[in-house]
């Protein structure tokens, strides 16, 4: 098994993930999951308001008790909302921001948010 550990909030995150494990591609505006994930990865899904709804709500009917998703945005204001939506979907969210440089020097700036069921992480949360 490969072994990595990020660090959101001051708080690793361990992804441990199998050598067999497949990736799926899935449509979140129009189908719900069809099974259970532990992790969802997600990165680049906001760049629309219309989209910050439905993604919240397919990711409350992914995760396991327990489970977690990362959903990553390049601070787009369209994503500004996404906090509230997964509240509704009886989510809560940590985030941190995030910067790196990109390969031509430029900054390069993000956010990363963190997503369990209500009640699973600490009291931080972002909207």
């Amino acid at each position: 098994m490969r072994r990595e550990v990020w660090r959101l909030a001051d708080r690793p995150i361990d992804l441990t993930w199998p050598e067999d494990e497949a990736t799926e591609l899935l449509d979140f505006v129009e189908q719900p999951a069809a099974r259970r994930y532990e992790r969802v990865l997600a990165a680049d899904m906001l760049y629309e308001r219309r989209l910050a709804e439905p993604l919240a709500a397919w990711i409350a009917s992914a995760l396991t008790p327990g489970g977690y998703a990362l959903v990553s945005d390049p601070n787009r204001a369209a994503a500004d909302g996404f906090g509230d939506c997964l509240a509704r979907h009886g989510l809560r969210a940590q985030f941190v921001s995030v910067e790196t440089t990109a390969p031509a020097g430029l900054p390069t700036r993000g956010r990363i948010w963190r997503v369990t069921r209500s009640g699973s992480i600490s009291s931080k949360s972002a909207s």
